[in-house]
């Protein structure tokens, strides 16, 4: 260091002695010392952090406030996982020309037979007194709207069962195959709606929004 030996000896004599910095704001520190004060200013943010949580919850913690419910709308919201995967399952009726009627949305575990009475007491018009407003003179079905509750509802409204039988069940001799073969109206009737890209991947969260995707395509259909 160039100068004289007084001056540097005159600048050691006027060096004050620096003050303890917070814990916070460390400089300059070895790494003891560095090492005990992150430790600390950790436990700070630490308890802040919490501190925060309890003021300014998160998304899942914040109470949120009830949303408005929708008539008909189920609470898995017609979703629901099979072996073909996470989906909604469709059950349609529809006329002997491939006009629409009616249909019924469920979770894709949910098997066909559960819905069959439902499905077409909502087809037919239920009235008051028990009776149906239309009446059809037949019913085809698969397989999967099997079962003695539902061949027992046709047969106490006098409607043909055209629903074949299980290899489990007991055959029915009177079985009319040629109007079961007629069964492929419905058949092309759902390929029809999985050319629409709006129901064959099922955009709407809500069942009841998707339901009317189903019916303004059925409409348009008819147009």
């Amino acid at each position: 260091m160039a100068g004289s030996s007084r001056s540097v000896r005159s600048l050691e004599d006027s060096v004050r002695e620096i003050s303890r910095l917070d814990p916070v704001r460390f400089v300059g520190a070895d790494a003891c010392q560095a090492s005990g004060r992150r430790a600390t200013q950790q436990r700070r943010r630490t308890r802040y952090v919490l501190h925060r949580r309890k003021r300014y919850p998160c998304s899942q913690e914040r109470s949120r406030s009830p949303q408005k419910s929708r008539a008909g709308e189920p609470g898995d919201h017609a979703l629901g996982r099979s072996q073909g995967g996470f989906g909604t399952k469709i059950h349609i009726v529809c006329d002997h020309r491939g006009r629409y009627v009616g249909a019924r949305l469920t979770p894709g575990q949910t098997h066909e037979t559960t819905q069959f009475v439902g499905l077409m007491e909502a087809a037919c018009g239920m009235k008051e007194d028990g009776t149906l407003a239309r009446k059809p003179d037949a019913v085809a079905g698969d397989k999967g709207y099997t079962g003695k509750t539902n061949r027992q509802w046709l047969a106490d409204y006098q409607i043909q069962d055209v629903i074949p039988t299980k290899a489990n069940e007991q055959r029915d001799p009177n079985f009319d195959r040629e109007l079961y073969r007629k069964r492929n109206i419905v058949e092309r009737f759902i390929g029809w709606l999985k050319e629409n890209r709006r129901v064959a991947m099922r955009f709407e969260k809500l069942a009841v929004h998707f339901l009317a995707m189903i019916q303004i395509a059925a409409i348009l259909r008819l147009l």
